[in-house]
């Protein structure tokens, strides 16, 4: 649905100042503006501001993304008036979190609201987060294509694609301002996907809500998928390829302290006639003979604090030990991968 209101505004405002920022670096580096789609600059939004542009230009890199496609997915465009992006309405958007949530024109872009504790937690994981890009992107172009592999993407890192972080202030007169994080869509590939899985390695409370069942697109949790889907069972290539990234991605989260991320595993049921379109986005993609599936980290910015210790206390004491969700970050790694390893992939025999 198209954004009324002050969401509106939002959306305006931040398409306008994503503009406003190509042609701004478009100027810099001598490249016309021509090259990104338009005749002439806009004028600058003195209430719009991007949060260390240089190092998520260079995550966008790491993932192939360049100025003028970035621009053409997220940038308002020559004679636009009013915002392409559309909002997700909050029933339909997975998990407990109150932020507004708005998807691009073509879907490969999510964009939400961002929480102080999420922006902190960014900006104080950033530059190792963008190393961590950065290392996976070199390390996929000395890999090559392996014969027998059939996962796609950008495989060697599956955490969230975090492409900008915005401010936008003073939308309604009264100084106040709104913080907004733009990522890719996990879920914006080609193929219809049949069933959504939200899994975090925990058994505590981690089956979906009869609420959440009746929703056109529900995501399932952990118990959902042990009872009703099989293992992807993957050639040897693929599932070492994909289980190396995980691991090195989780190693990563724990030494900066993160926990209660989440794998999102998208599953599209092959018919055995059905050719495999194209992926003209860099989603992230392993399959068996029957299924494709989606997949990606996402939820990465929740710190094990004080208050996260306090949650593992009680409800270890109360409920049932190390099967809660929450834990630190050490063992939450360290169960989140076994259950991917034993319960959701597999190699083929």
């Amino acid at each position: 649905e198209a954004p009324q209101g002050w969401k509106r505004d939002v959306a305006l405002a931040l398409q306008r100042g994503i503009r406003y920022e190509a042609d701004t670096l478009a100027a810099k580096s001598g490249t016309s503006v021509r090259n990104l789609g338009t005749t002439r600059p806009l004028e600058p939004d003195r209430n719009f501001h991007s949060v260390e542009s240089e190092l998520f230009g260079r995550v966008r890199a790491a993932c192939g993304l360049t100025l003028a496609r970035y621009t053409a997915i997220m940038g308002l465009q020559e004679r636009q008036t009013e915002p392409s992006l559309r909002l997700v309405s909050s029933s339909d958007a997975a998990g407990k979190s109150s932020s507004f949530f708005f998807l691009s024109p073509d879907q490969q872009c999510i964009i939400k609201s961002c929480t102080p504790e999420d922006w902190r937690t960014l900006l104080q994981v950033l530059k190792k987060y963008v190393e961590r890009f950065e290392e996976a992107r070199e390390e996929a172009s000395k890999m090559g294509n392996h014969p027998k592999q059939r996962s796609s993407g950008f495989m060697e890192t599956l955490l969230p694609r975090y492409l900008g972080l915005y401010v936008l202030r003073n939308l309604s007169g009264d100084g106040a301002e709104v913080r907004v994080l733009v990522m890719f869509n996990i879920f914006g590939g080609s193929h219809k996907i049949h069933r959504r899985f939200d899994l975090k390695g925990s058994t505590v409370g981690r089956k979906a809500s009869q609420k959440e069942l009746v929703k056109k697109s529900p995501v399932l949790k952990d118990l959902d998928w042990v009872d009703s889907e099989k293992q992807l069972a993957l050639e040897e290539a693929d599932r070492d390829r994909f289980f190396a990234a995980l691991r090195r991605d989780v190693q990563c989260l724990q030494s900066w302290n993160l926990m209660d991320y989440s794998l999102l595993v998208g599953i599209h049921t092959r018919d055995p006639q059905e050719e495999l379109k194209y992926e003209v986005m860099p989603v992230v993609i392993i399959e068996d003979t029957s299924r494709l599936a989606y997949v990606g980290i996402v939820d990465i910015l929740t710190v094990y604090g004080v208050r996260k210790r306090a949650e593992t206390f009680f409800k270890g004491q109360l409920a049932c030990g190390r099967d809660v969700s929450c834990q630190h970050p050490k063992y939450y790694g360290e169960r989140f991968l076994k259950f991917i390893l034993d319960t959701v992939v597999a190699v083929r025999d």
